[in-house]
């Protein structure tokens, strides 16, 4: 995907979610680049890999010499829920002019025990349990996207994907997802976990 910020005063927000499983391989290429001035440019993109797959995101920032006032991000997260799966993430930034803001980030992480331990307390099972902690994982993504259809079948996409089931029997679920919801504020919040973890970041200004 390319997103080429040509007018001036344009902006662009690319949202990705991927979740593999068995031997899927993954191979994304992001890019924003500015061309005009005053825009403004974002990559999202998160991935939850199990069984055997495998995930590499290679990203790319470009502020070319007239593209003044610009301000880029671009961030790959990964969730691995298996010993075998594998992420990579390949964040650049090319920066030709100043008065500018550019920050990439990658952080690759696997299923937070805590969290797992918090949702089972409250009578979960584990596959459940996990299924809930991946649906909380994509929800930051999720939530950027406008259309309340489309999240809700983004989430049920994800579902079906992991208990192997038709898309409509996965529709099913979002009551379960409701009720993760209706968690928030209390101990334990259903908010990305990568909040404060990134293995790699760095900032152009």
């Amino acid at each position: 995907l390319d997103n080429l910020m040509v007018g001036s005063g344009g902006s662009s927000d690319d949202i990705e979610v991927t979740f593999g499983n068995a031997k899927q391989r993954f191979d994304l290429s992001s890019n924003i680049v500015f061309i005009s001035n005053n825009s403004t440019g974002a990559v999202y993109s998160k991935a939850a890999l199990k069984d055997y797959s495998k995930g590499l995101m290679k990203g790319m920032i470009k502020i070319r010499e007239k593209a003044k006032a610009s301000r880029g991000f671009l961030s790959y997260h990964a969730l691995l829920l298996s010993r075998d799966a594998m992420a990579d993430a390949i964040p650049t930034l090319e920066i030709d002019t100043n008065d500018v803001k550019a920050t990439h980030s990658a952080a690759v992480e696997q299923l937070d025990q805590e969290q797992m331990f918090y949702l089972m307390s409250k009578g979960l099972d584990e596959d459940t349990a996990k299924q809930l902690v991946v649906l909380a994982f994509f929800e930051k993504a999720a939530e950027r996207i406008p259309s309340p259809t489309l999240r809700t079948r983004i989430r049920s996409m994800i579902v079906s994907k992991w208990l192997g089931v038709p898309l409509q029997e996965a529709f099913k679920q979002e009551d379960l997802f409701e009720w993760a919801l209706s968690y928030r504020g209390e101990e334990m919040q259903f908010t990305d976990i990568f909040a404060g973890h990134y293995k790699y970041r760095k900032t152009v200004e």
